[in-house]
């Protein structure tokens, strides 16, 4: 439901409903939610951008995602690199 209220191609378009949504289902353990919020996060789509929050979704995805998860990571840090070239680095863990 969330990514319905995201698109706004079968519901009409409703940003803190489609948080909503993402997260109840993120924290029922669904996968897609957590990339889904993964992904709003680090592009700023319909929340402020957060690489931090993003990061912190990404890594919330289960043990059959991690490869998905660890280039998702990789990717927004290179992306957050500031204008010195100095990184917030994050730790990967497995737990």
């Amino acid at each position: 439901v969330g990514v319905l209220y995201l698109n706004g191609y079968v519901l009409k378009k409703n940003c803190g409903k489609a948080l909503f949504w993402l997260n109840k289902s993120a924290t029922n353990g669904s996968d897609y939610a957590k990339d889904m919020l993964g992904f709003m996060y680090r592009y700023g789509e319909c929340v402020q951008k957060d690489p931090d929050k993003a990061i912190f979704w990404y890594k919330k995805l289960s043990i059959k995602s991690k490869a998905w998860m660890k280039l998702e990571v990789q990717k927004t840090i290179e992306e957050t690199a500031d204008k010195a070239g100095q990184i917030c680095y994050h730790r990967f863990s497995d737990k």
